[in-house]
This record gives structure tokens, sequence and C-alpha cells, in this order.
């Protein structure tokens, strides 16, 4: 389905027109997902039309921009509780998960494409500073083994220790490497997520003898123990 709905919304909007999207193509892949929720990627030349179909009654679903992301690209989409798919015995933190970890995808395709890179052995100049080469700042930067890189972000003054370890750790977690995090996280989430009751209790099918949501389900939730909606009875077992 997030092919699907990539393809349907997410085209790439700086290439040009994207495609013309219906309401029927939203709902139909929507449906045929087995979660309860899925968020996309809206070009800006496609966010008023989702939108007007919203309103329009047409296109019954929740639209909310991402906490994460500040622009009108990122929207979740949200079916109402008599059109999603049927969930059988699904623990809520399951589609709470769902939700974050598509927070942190599309937080990620929405920042500059890497691979980012810290080279201790440079320095950012920017406007006056260009001239006069002082005042230089370690930076994060983007693009190829070329000499000639952009800065994704500035984190202080040149060989300042924390602003080297500042940037490091910023370089470390490019997008690229965020959204395998949330690709391995996501496939740890439907090896665990089918339950069954056994004794009016429900059991995660894939550890057999634990109780859901199991330990790793909950091991990954604490990533976002900070986030809103978590609930402290989701957090890690002795």
């Amino acid at each position: 389905m997030k092919d699907e709905l990539d393809r349907l919304l997410a085209a790439d909007y700086r290439a040009g027109p994207a495609p013309v999207v219906t309401a029927d193509d939203i709902l139909d892949t929507i449906r045929r997902h087995t979660r309860p929720t899925h968020m996309a990627l809206v070009p800006p030349n496609q966010v008023d039309a989702v939108r007007a179909l919203v309103a329009a009654e047409r296109l019954r679903v929740t639209v909310v921009a991402s906490p994460y992301v500040p622009t009108d690209r990122v929207c979740l989409f949200k079916l109402p509780d008599d059109e999603r798919p049927a969930t059988v015995n699904e623990h809520p933190l399951y589609p709470w998960l769902d939700e974050q970890l598509a927070y942190d995808e599309l937080a990620a395709q929405a920042a500059t494409a890497g691979p980012w890179r810290h080279n201790p052995n440079k320095q950012w100049h920017d406007g006056h500073d260009f001239d006069t080469l002082k005042n230089g700042q370690e930076f994060v930067a983007y693009g190829g083994p070329s000499p000639f890189v952009g800065c994704v972000a500035a984190t202080g003054p040149a060989d300042d220790p924390q602003s080297m370890a500042d940037a490091a750790h910023i370089a470390l977690h490019d997008p690229e490497r965020v959204l395998r995090d949330v690709a391995a996280h996501r496939a740890i989430l439907d090896r665990h997520r089918r339950t069954v009751h056994f004794d009016q209790v429900l059991m995660c099918r894939k550890c057999g003898n634990s109780i859901a949501p199991c330990g790793d389900i909950r091991l990954i939730a604490a990533v976002y123990a900070d986030r809103p909606g978590y609930d402290p009875d989701w957090a890690p077992r002795p």
C-alpha cells in the first residue's frame, strides 16, 4: 500500500504536476491496508485537492498535519471507525506505534536527502564570513564527495569539542539511516502484532508465551515515550 500511495500522492513535486488523485484512489488503497491508520507525503499541489474532497464529504478521512514536520506536505489519513479494516484483538499500542514510525518516516522523507557528513577538517563560512574566512563553524554537509557541498546545519564555533560532537551526532542520523531504522522497527512490529486470546489473556503469536504487547514491541515503543499518547503501562517489563 505504501508504494501505491507514494505513486498517487508523493510524486516528485519538484519535477512538475503531481498525478490527479480521486477519493476512490485514496480510499481503495487505505482499505486494502491491514493497519487502521496510514500517513502519506502529499505534494503541495495536491493538498488543496485532498482537503476539498474531505470538505465535500466525498472522502471520509481525517487529515492532520504532522506535529514534527512544519509543512502542509505531511498529512495523516485516518479512516472513520466504520470504514477501517477489521482488526482482531488489536492492542492500542500497535496503531499508536504505527503512527510514530510513520511520523519518523515522513520527517526523513521531507528532510534534505543524504548522505550527511561531518568533516572536522572543514569549516562553514556564511555571508561576510565567507569573504574574511573568519568565525568558521562546524557543520553537517550534504552532497557527494565533491568539495562543493551544502550545509544542513551549523552547530557552533569551529574546533569547539561540543560543536564537533553535535555535528557528528546529526550526521550519524541522516534521513537514509532513519528510514532504515523505521523499516526495521516496522518489520518487527508486523511480526509481533498478531495476537490470540488464550484463557482470556491476549498473547503474542510470535512469542508464544508472552502477553501482548510482547517485550520486543514494548522496547520499540519506549523509544517514543516522550511523545503524546504514550501509556506508561506500555513500558518494558523486567
